[in-house]
């Protein structure tokens, strides 16, 4: 008897998790990284929940858990024609995106900041449908080995159209559905 009871709650319970309809909004790792190993975390951008003309707006993130670490922070798309790649060192800094410099995110109304200056961070715009992984290490110091914590989280549902045009106009990149790289850039 203790059985059935037991099982027809297990039951009820998947049953109610098929139905459920979630999007993922936030993946997060804490993971050791050095100088000479780096730590990973990677999603592949949903479909579902707000979209502004299509895209997504990603906050990325690499946080140093230690005093010391300062962690570089690397994002890459994966699966598409033309791979993108933006690196920052630190957040309040500027990023470069293909090798082409970009200014500081300040994603502080939307998402906390990172917990210190030499944390890593930005915000980047990216069609659903999209692989991208966040790569970080450390700066120096080797094969020592620190703590730290890597996020994206999408905060789309937060950003005004407003603020997503002033990023559009800075720097006269027209966003599109159809685009698949990262615009990194200014958003207040």
């Amino acid at each position: 008897m203790k059985h059935r009871i037991l099982w027809g709650i297990l039951g009820l319970g998947l049953g109610f998790a098929s139905m459920a309809q979630a999007e993922l909004l936030n993946i997060s790792s804490n993971a050791l990284q050095s100088q000479n190993t780096e730590t990973s975390g990677c999603t592949i951008v949903g479909s579902g929940g707000k979209s502004y003309r299509g895209i997504k707006v990603l906050i990325v993130m690499a946080e140093g858990n230690s005093a010391d670490s300062d962690p570089v922070l690397t994002v890459k798309t994966l699966n598409t024609q033309s791979p993108t790649v933006i690196v920052n060192d630190n957040w309040r800094e500027s990023s470069t995106e293909n090798g082409v410099s970009r200014s500081a995110s300040d994603f502080s109304s939307f998402l906390r900041s990172p917990g210190k200056p030499t944390d890593a961070g930005f915000a980047v715009f990216v069609s659903p449908g999209v692989a991208l992984c966040a790569f970080s290490r450390e700066k120096s110091g080797g094969d020592t080995l620190r703590s730290v914590s890597i996020s994206i989280t999408d905060v789309t549902d937060r950003i005004q159209g407003a603020a997503l045009y002033e990023i559009e106009s800075k720097y006269q990149s027209e966003v599109s559905g159809s685009e698949s790289g990262l615009i990194a850039g200014l958003v207040r």
